[in-house]
């Protein structure tokens, strides 16, 4: 759903999609933290979250998500560095 200027949070919900290989949200207007939660994407490959209003820090139980190749957050208002635990990642 890239450039749909949808609004609101990212909502914990989306973790009971689990056949989900790719989350395009990039160029919206969405706000809120990257949540914990979301680690229950066995298969995902890709999140592109860039261009949004995405605060917070990112997640260092996302280090599980295994099979991730892309993770795109620039532009948005995060905070704190780079979890240690996403060094698991040899693909990215």
């Amino acid at each position: 759903f890239p450039n749909n200027k949808l609004t609101g949070s990212l909502p914990e919900s989306f973790a009971s999609m689990t056949n989900l290989l790719n989350l395009w949200l990039h160029d919206n207007e969405l706000s809120g933290t990257l949540p914990n939660s979301w680690t229950n994407f066995p298969r995902i490959r890709t999140f592109r979250f860039n261009n949004n209003k995405i605060s917070g820090t990112l997640p260092g139980s996302w280090s599980a998500l295994t099979h991730i190749k892309e993770i795109s957050i620039t532009n948005n208002e995060l905070s704190g560095t780079i979890p240690d635990s996403w060094q698991s990642w040899s693909l990215i």
